[in-house]
């Protein structure tokens, strides 16, 4: 290795030390300025720092030609409404190429405008072919705007926050609130986003505390080192620690009055307006359970019917039960009913019904006597219809 590195060094060394001048060949020459004639092409064409869509270049084209163009020249306000909604769309485009392509199709519409507007009659076919197309499409929109909106309102109806007749605890991150079934999102937002803050500045208080000894146990230490007769006149030393100390106590201060202003949050009590509508929140509650009960009772099903269909009693009560028993238990328990043969179970079994009609609550003499009526009610009612089978 070492034999035949030691003349090529020494060969390169004589070339560098010798005193002929080199000249590089003619070749050597033309290549060098071709090379330098493609950097500075390419450095003279380098890509600007601006974005495409922020230069004169793009937007004045664009905008008072090609966009201004395609409005005056369209047939009809429902095409140029279409042409408004596309360069609308599309105006968020950050790519060269698909805003190329973009430009490049309306540029080919533009064309086809200007041509039914100077008489082609291919090209006016063609447009009045379009505008008729979008008539068709805009009344389709429409209909499935129309469908759309109606499904969020339903959504926003069926998942709208209603006022439980509840308070929300009050603590660091919330004061006392109306509780809200299902809660706002923003209101989990607010709330999540102050506990995150109290959790940081607990932190960042503990570290500028951790700061402060340090400094405490750098200016013992200078003050060690330089003794009394050297720190005085010094421009840095332990007498000094004050000023070290006065951005941090700047921070600490404004951290310890977050904490007092959530400390208010907490204890901030409850005003009259929000008491008043706590309470009618309540009274609507129980007028709502009341009306839906009462449409329960004339028949419709509810969530809360569906839910009672499924009640059950637990598996060691049931287990001792015979079968005519575990069924009259199960009809009582999961029907809504208070009249007919459910209601009459009811009562027999000893529950107590709420809702019932008067003559379902008649006890003794009265009991005998609208059931006596009913029989003879009942009796006609047959002989009548038996006479008219007859006829």
């Amino acid at each position: 290795m070492i034999r035949w590195r030691s003349p090529l060094a020494a060969y390169t060394r004589s070339l560098t030390t010798s005193t002929h001048e080199y000249t590089p060949p003619a070749a050597s020459l033309a290549f060098r300025a071709q090379i330098a004639s493609t950097l500075s092409e390419r450095h003279r064409y380098k890509r600007p720092t601006v974005p495409f869509y922020q230069l004169r270049a793009h937007r004045v084209p664009t905008l008072w030609t090609l966009y201004r163009g395609l409005l005056s020249l369209a047939p009809n306000e429902l095409v140029r409404w279409r042409i408004r909604k596309l360069f609308e769309r599309q105006r968020h485009l950050t790519s060269p190429q698909l805003a190329r392509t973009q430009l490049q199709k309306a540029q080919r519409w533009l064309d086809t405008f200007k041509l039914a507007s100077a008489g082609s009659a291919h090209h006016v076919a063609l447009v009045d072919r379009y505008a008729r197309l979008l008539s068709i499409r805009t009344s389709k929109w429409r209909t499935e705007r129309l469908f759309r909106d109606e499904q969020h309102w339903r959504a926003h109806l069926a998942n709208r926050p209603i006022l439980t007749g509840a308070f929300m605890r009050p603590s660091f991150h919330n004061p006392v609130l109306p509780r809200l079934k299902p809660q706002p999102i923003h209101i989990t937002g607010l709330i999540v986003s102050r506990l995150r803050a109290r959790v940081k500045r607990l932190d960042q208080q503990t570290l500028l505390g951790a700061w402060k000894q340090d400094i405490q146990a750098e200016a013992f230490l200078e003050d060690r080192l330089l003794g009394k007769e050297g720190a005085e006149g010094k421009e840095f030393g332990g007498g000094k620690s004050k000023e070290w100390f006065s951005p941090i106590n700047d921070k600490l201060r404004l951290i310890s009055k977050s904490f007092e202003l959530d400390a208010q949050r907490r204890s901030a009590p409850v005003t009259p307006a929000m008491l008043a509508q706590v309470r009618a929140a309540r009274s609507e509650k129980v007028r709502n359970k009341r009306s839906e009960r009462e449409r329960e009772l004339r028949g419709e099903v509810t969530n809360r019917t569906v839910k009672q269909r499924r009640k059950g009693y637990p598996v060691g009560a049931m287990i001792g039960w015979s079968d005519e028993k575990k069924a009259e238990m199960l009809a009582v328990r999961r029907s809504v009913g208070v009249v007919g043969w459910h209601g009459a179970l009811k009562r027999r079994l000893g529950w107590k019904l709420k809702g019932a009609p008067e003559e379902e609550m008649l006890e003794g003499e009265k009991k005998e006597r609208v059931e006596r009526l009913e029989k003879e009610f009942q009796a006609v009612s047959e002989r009548q219809l038996g006479s008219a089978s007859e006829r």
